[in-house]
């Protein structure tokens, strides 16, 4: 191989190029006026784009690394004059564009256009028109530093992986799994909102407990005052307990019974209303109630109430009913109605006898909601 001979025709090559050059950035007179004109031009590339100018846009007919073609219609007084344009690139998702300063040279352009001859070709828009020109050129990805990029050929079988059949089938499956997810997570949120109404609408929790004792007859106080005597161990006919009353006479209630009482957590020199209750009575294994004082404006929930539940503390939840007839409500705001609650099932045994209950009331549902209270009940509700 002659060496001598290739490394002469490189640095030939090497002259015309430092010649070019010199010829676009000394002396613009010497620019061929219409693109391709002469050999010494660069490459003429119909990389689509647009040109301001002045506030006009015109549409790129060619471009080079030195010029561009424009078609559109210019004030003829700008022919001959420098301008700085706006060259803009329009990709899918985003738009590069670049300000080049440019000489106006209307006598090659074609249709009322105008050929822009770049006064400093090596200027800062240079790498990035390269690397758009040689993007264009090669079909390649076009990317501008690691952020933007794109693809300017179309999409096509020839432009797909190798793996196209398997990227679909995947892309299938995703789809599915994406929508299946969103249409669980809909169900849960209609599955939450009619739960929630459900709660909030249609049950109520009586603010006092209620608490599991025998069932029997409940001895009261006659009169406002004090327990001035109590005995629980009474035989049938004797004192059970006696009251002073606030006007200074004792009242005396007997045992009515042979059975079993039960004072209701009251001890000698208690201070009781009218009405209060102060001992309980029931016979030998009587059947276990659960007894609440419930405030006369719930009276009403009560009497609407389809079912009643007691929570136990261990976390136990019972179906229970009011014992018909309901007690009148009292007449006075802020009082409370004595209401005995039993079990659905024989489920109280007497070692709950003292345990506290929580009552919730659950009212008369409409069908709409009936999936809900099921749902509500299958979370443990």
């Amino acid at each position: 191989m002659d060496w001598g001979g290739r490394k002469a025709c490189i640095g030939k090559e090497s002259q015309m190029d430092a010649a070019r050059l010199d010829e676009v950035t000394t002396d613009q007179a010497k620019h061929p006026k219409v693109l391709g004109d002469s050999a010494t031009d660069h490459p003429i590339l119909s990389l689509p784009f647009t040109a301001e100018i002045n506030g006009r846009h015109c549409l790129g007919t060619g471009i080079s690394l030195v010029r561009a073609q424009v078609a559109g219609l210019l004030d003829p007084a700008m022919n001959g004059q420098e301008r700085l344009v706006r060259l803009s690139f329009a990709f899918q998702g985003f738009t590069v564009s670049l300000a080049v300063e440019c000489r106006i040279d209307m006598t090659g352009g074609a249709g009322g256009g105008a050929v822009l001859v770049f006064s400093d070709p090596t200027g800062d828009h240079l790498p990035q028109l390269r690397h758009l020109l040689n993007g264009w050129i090669a079909g390649d990805l076009v990317s501008l530093g690691q952020t933007l990029g794109v693809t300017t050929q179309p999409g096509g079988p020839a432009a797909r992986p190798a793996g196209g059949a398997a990227s679909s089938g995947s892309r299938v499956l995703s789809r599915l799994f994406g929508t299946a997810a969103m249409l669980a997570l809909a169900a849960g949120l209609v599955a939450a909102t009619l739960t929630l109404v459900y709660v909030r609408s249609y049950q109520v929790t009586l603010p006092v407990p209620a608490r599991i004792v025998a069932e029997g007859q409940v001895l009261t106080a006659l009169a406002a005052g004090q327990i001035d005597y109590l005995n629980p161990e009474a035989a049938e006919g004797d004192v059970a307990f006696t009251l002073r009353a606030d006007g200074g006479q004792v009242l005396a209630v007997a045992m009515p019974c042979a059975c079993t009482a039960t004072v209701e957590g009251l001890a000698l020199g208690s201070t009781v209303q009218a009405g209060d209750p102060v001992m309980t009575v029931h016979p030998e294994g009587a059947p276990m109630t659960a007894r609440v004082n419930v405030p006369a404006e719930r009276m009403f929930d009560l009497a609407a109430a389809e079912s009643a539940t007691l929570t136990l503390p261990d976390g136990r939840r019972i179906a229970a009913r009011p014992v018909l007839p309901l007690p009148t409500p009292a007449a006075r705001e802020g009082d409370t109605v004595p209401v005995t609650f039993v079990a659905e099932t024989d489920v109280l045994g007497a070692e709950l006898s003292g345990a506290l209950a929580e009552v919730t009331l659950t009212k008369r549902l409409p069908p709409l909601l009936e999936p809900a209270r099921a749902l509500f009940r299958a979370l443990g509700g």
